[in-house]
């Protein structure tokens, strides 16, 4: 935690100067007004002597009326100070939370794929939402504890140029409440961690049953999933129980232990040190502040002992993130040419969490792509087609063996290259809630409106666009919800092919379609009129005929088997 609150300091300095400055200058105000209060009394029927004021008032005759003035003044522009100094903090705040996200978010969309592909989405969801909001309030408690400490030294600077005798008691009956109260603070962070746990299950349940919503309603799960959520909700409450328990029995104990503290200082005054009434009342005040500050201290100390877990692990996730980052390679988009085979001699792939003894996703596979043509992976579900594709594309590596591209071997530096001139539709077409034009260009973000349009003619879709209400400047929706799951796929396959592709890779990309969508999809495949190298993976066999290859990947060993 404390590494990640250093790395905020570095970042923020600018900003984290400005505040300390106002806080100061407001503390300082604050202590005026302390400073001006025993002149006001002392021009009260509470004292006899005639008042002399302090040092700032020094051969100057001040009247009540003149002291209430004051006084006022600096109240008002204590709290103008304030006001500043709260509007920065929360620019602070707002700058933690956004550079810390950006900067997690980076370290993830910068990691190998076999990296990121082994996190739950729901779980990302929870790290980069609600930790991220949880170190942003930390950081506003971390300014709040120097703040708050800022006060207390001013206050007692003020005593102590008042009675420096009283402010010793009052120092040490402060310290040993303090160390008796934090007795109760080894209990949060268990609580806290337990709640972050809870908080992550949340995330990803409803992440889930928010896609499963009709068929819960289909097998009447009703009862059961409200069981499951209230069972998650008293995981996330009983902490919460225990942690408002802890702080309500601290706030309790600084204000039975500050009456005791009044009265320990206030026999000492009278009985021991003979302090004048006037000034006794203002030291009294002032301790009563302390106190205060004190309280306020330890319960931001406490917030941070209770976001602590959260930081924790988001530290260690942006380490794990850093040990897995791709290495960054000047690429050449525009350079690489594959005008002969892409080639697989004896590749195997296991996960980075699988042991020897468990069989290989993939084990020993060869075989050969002949570039300008359509080859076709078959094989049941669960075999390795996925992963094969991601091998091909350079998202992962093989754990043994070599991928050359005319007999360049596919290393990370060559595979930037190589994702540069490769159009994907996925089996899950993903469009954003955002315009079409917008989905469009994340395939080729400098296209113009031309090559657009020439992309949705490949995709036979440039009719379904021009239906549309506000044609390309339309909102689609999430995930495209304006669209059928044909058009949605034509849109995938525009959007694959607005940069002029050398190889388009489509990884069972009609198998949710239905028949009359699957035939436009083909029809707009086979309607494509440049030399394109195709790789396809089904598992339906009535898709074969459209391929020139089509191997069995449950039967690739050293050699290709072709199915004919």
């Amino acid at each position: 935690m404390w590494e990640l609150m250093r790395d905020w300091l570095m970042q923020c300095r600018s900003l984290i100067r400005r505040v300390a400055a106002w806080t100061i200058v407001s503390s300082l105000f604050d202590g005026m007004g302390l400073l001006i209060l025993l002149p006001v009394l002392q021009l009260t029927p509470l004292s006899s002597h005639a008042a002399h004021g302090l040092s700032l008032f020094h051969n100057v005759q001040l009247t009540l009326p003149m002291a209430l003035s004051a006084y006022i003044v600096i109240v008002v522009a204590f709290t103008a100070i304030r006001y500043r100094a709260s509007l920065i903090t929360t620019e602070l705040n707002n700058v933690i939370a956004m550079s810390l996200r950006e900067r997690i978010y980076a370290s993830l969309i910068h990691c190998r794929w076999s990296f990121i592909k082994t996190f739950k989405t729901g779980y990302l969801n929870h790290l980069l939402i609600m930790n991220i909001q949880n170190a942003s309030y930390a950081c506003g408690q971390v300014i709040k504890l120097l703040s708050t400490a800022c006060f207390a030294f001013v206050y007692l600077l003020i005593s102590c140029y008042f009675n420096w005798m009283l402010t010793a008691v009052a120092v040490l009956v402060g310290v040993t409440l303090f160390m008796l109260i934090r007795q109760w603070d080894r209990w949060i962070v268990p609580q806290a961690q337990q709640q972050v746990d809870s908080f992550a299950n949340l995330n990803q349940w409803v992440g889930e049953h928010l896609r499963s919503l009709k068929l819960c309603k289909m097998y009447q799960l009703e009862k059961q999933q409200k069981a499951l959520i209230n069972t998650i909700s008293e995981q996330i409450n009983q902490p919460q129980v225990v942690h408002t328990r802890i702080s309500t029995l601290n706030r309790s104990a600084y204000l039975v232990g500050g009456a005791v503290a009044f009265a320990v200082i206030f026999y000492a005054a009278v009985t021991w040190l003979s302090v004048p009434i006037t000034t006794l009342l203002v030291l009294l005040y002032i301790y009563s502040r302390c106190i205060s500050q004190l309280s306020s201290m330890h319960g931001a100390y406490q917030q941070l002992l209770k976001v602590k877990p959260a930081l924790d692990e988001l530290h260690t996730f942006n380490q794990r993130c850093q040990s897995h980052q791709q290495p960054h390679y000047e690429s050449q988009p525009h350079t690489l040419m594959v005008r002969d085979a892409i080639e697989v001699r004896a590749v195997t792939y296991r996960h980075a969490d699988q042991q020897e003894a468990e069989p290989a996703i993939l084990q020993e596979v060869s075989f050969s792509i002949p570039c300008r043509q359509m080859t076709c992976f078959m094989g049941p579900s669960g075999c390795g087609k996925s992963t094969l594709l991601d091998l091909l594309c350079g998202l992962v590596t093989p754990t043994s063996g070599q991928i050359y591209l005319d007999g360049m071997p596919l290393t990370e530096s060559l595979a930037l290259q190589w994702q540069c001139v490769i159009g994907y539709v996925p089996q899950e077409t993903v469009l954003f809630h955002t315009t079409l034009r917008d989905n469009l260009l994340v395939g080729h973000p400098n296209a113009t409106d031309d090559e657009i349009w020439q992309a949705l003619h490949q995709a036979s879709a440039s009719a379904l666009v021009k239906q549309l209400p506000q044609g390309l400047d339309t909102v689609l929706g999430p995930n495209g919800v304006r669209l059928s799951g044909g058009e949605r796929q034509r849109i995938a396959l525009a959007r694959a092919l607005i940069k002029s592709p050398q190889c388009l890779v489509l990884d069972e990309a009609t198998n949710a379609l239905d028949h009359n969508s699957e035939q436009q999809f083909w029809q707009a495949i086979r309607g494509l009129n440049y030399p394109l190298t195709i790789i396809m993976v089904t598992h339906q066999s009535h898709l074969t005929h459209y391929a020139d290859q089509v191997l069995s990947l449950d039967q690739l060993t050293h050699q290709p088997v072709c199915v004919e």
